[in-house]
């Protein structure tokens, strides 16, 4: 187009029109003039906005007829208020290309006058490609949204140790909003005892794996397994954290390690039950043999003789011999019981009161009845035995003015869901049991200590034969039940019994 465009008709424009034409036709935006509805000037830019080689080739067209028909109406409607002097604001519309194509434009229109007569300057600039660049920033935003929303761990955005952005799963781990947690020091979200090995990865920036201790908003610990990077967000380097909370895997090794020690436990005692129930048949036949003759010589020997003192003293003797036989057969399981229904309830006070109170008197003994029977299937002596061995200890643990046992009897699963319990015997876990706990406020065992009082021969005791818990072990075995033992040095110690519960003799 020339650098003096003439009004219609061919006639030439007044020197100012002409000047504005001039420098319409320089603009690297499309401009066009509309009068009476119909395009009467257009510059370069407008013509290669509609795909045409000059913008020559609209003249003549309707202003509206150029624009998407979605947004035709809303352009009739700019057109009037504009010929009634009115300037508008921008507004993007489409308009449609010779090929047909749509293209998005920023459309500004003015009231101007051009060949002396009123008409509509439009002046558009093409934002198509923005809006492209645009659309795929923010589809690109949303799929890394929902990538971040639906990941299965915490993620992190810090700058200078500062948390500026996270996903919702990080807050749902911290128990904490997300107002919350952006703006304030990583560090605050890390328990005391981590807090040094934290800021030792972030300063190295390191990438992990580690593990450390996290914290809830309550303040309770838990632990989580952390990877990180560094990376460039909103063009600043940033680090991206990702914390996946490892508490059900700790608990899932706490588990495994509690049965593999079970199960150690077991074969342990398996092996000790072979021996000693091998040690106690051989020995028990020497004390027959022994018993025999001496039953022999006393029959020989008159009884004011002073030989007689001396073979009572070795009777004596086989008879305490023959005891501890008598308990290492009752750690292997091979004492013949008598079965019949026993109420615990009535066995615990028996051996209560037959236990009375030992040393200064300063001893208490709490006992708590079950609300319903506690009946079960076995051999009243040897239960008897182990509750009185279990008191006995009890009493000598708690040894002082302040000593305190509680004995409870109840009725529930094997299962008392005290993790830090162990438990020896292997019965139905799925059945019901007399449960028979013993507590006491006494000076606890070891931990070191406590997987091995059911030893045979194990005693911390000075004159201790290391019997009694053995002994009562293999009894509570043989009735089908277990013992479940926790401990806590200092503060004292629990004996569970369970019993398989006998609803029929109800």
């Amino acid at each position: 187009m020339a650098d003096s465009a003439g009004a219609p008709g061919g006639e030439a424009l007044p020197g100012d029109e002409a000047t504005c034409v001039w420098v319409l036709e320089r603009l690297p935006d499309p401009a066009a003039i509309v009068q009476d509805d119909a395009i009467v000037y257009a510059n370069q830019a407008a013509g290669e906005l509609f795909g045409l080689s000059s913008g020559a080739e609209l003249l003549g067209r309707t202003a509206v007829g150029v624009v998407h028909p979605d947004y035709r109406e809303i352009s009739a409607e700019r057109f009037a208020q504009v010929s009634q002097g009115a300037t508008l604001p921008p507004v993007s519309i489409a308009v449609v290309a010779a090929d047909g194509t749509s293209r998005t434009i920023e459309s500004r229109m003015a009231p101007f006058v051009f060949g002396g007569r009123p008409a509509t300057l439009v002046v558009a600039r093409d934002i198509s490609a923005r809006l492209a660049a645009e659309g795929a920033l923010r589809e690109s935003e949303e799929r890394c949204r929902a990538f971040t929303e639906a990941a299965f761990e915490g993620l992190a955005i810090t700058e200078a140790g500062v948390v500026v952005d996270a996903n919702p799963e990080l807050g749902r781990m911290l128990n904490t909003p997300h107002a919350a947690i952006v703006g304030r020091r990583a560090l605050d979200f890390v328990a005391p005892e981590s807090r040094a090995l934290v800021s030792e990865q972030m300063e190295a920036g390191a990438e992990g794996p580690y593990e450390h201790l996290a914290l809830r908003s309550d303040g309770t610990p838990f632990p989580v397994s952390v990877r990180a990077r560094t990376i460039e967000y909103q063009g600043r380097p940033a680090r991206l954290t990702a914390l996946r909370d490892i508490t059900a895997r700790h608990r899932e090794q706490a588990e495994q390690e509690r049965l593999h020690q079970r199960l150690a436990q077991a074969e342990k005692a398996r092996s000790l039950t072979l021996m000693a129930g091998g040690v106690a048949h051989d020995f028990n036949n020497l004390l027959t043999a022994v018993m025999g003759h001496l039953e022999i010589a006393q029959s020989l020997v008159p009884t004011h003789s002073p030989v007689a003192r001396h073979l009572e003293a070795i009777g004596l003797s086989v008879q305490r011999a023959a005891k501890l036989t008598g308990q290492m057969l009752a750690f292997t399981g091979r004492l013949w019981l008598v079965r019949e229904t026993v109420n615990l309830d009535e066995l615990v006070a028996d051996v209560v009161a037959a236990a009375g109170t030992p040393g200064d008197g300063g001893c208490r003994v709490e006992v708590e009845p079950s609300a319903h029977p506690p009946l079960c299937q076995g051999d009243p002596d040897q239960l008897r035995q182990v509750l009185a061995g279990l008191l006995a200890n009890a009493y000598e643990a708690t040894e002082g003015a302040d000593g305190l046992i509680r004995i409870r009897v109840d009725t529930g699963p094997l299962d008392c869901g005290d993790r830090g319990a162990m438990t020896v015997g292997s019965p139905d876990p799925s059945g019901w049991f007399v449960r028979v706990d013993m507590t006491d406020n006494g000076s606890g065992i070891a931990a070191d200590t406590l997987h091995r009082i059911f030893d045979p021969f194990f005693s911390t005791k000075f004159t201790g034969r290391g019997l009694t818990l053995a002994a009562g072990l293999g009894i509570v075995q043989a009735h089908e039940g277990a013992i479940e033992v926790s401990s806590v040095p200092g503060e004292g110690s629990r004996f569970r019994v369970c019993l398989p519960f006998d609803p029929g003799g109800a």
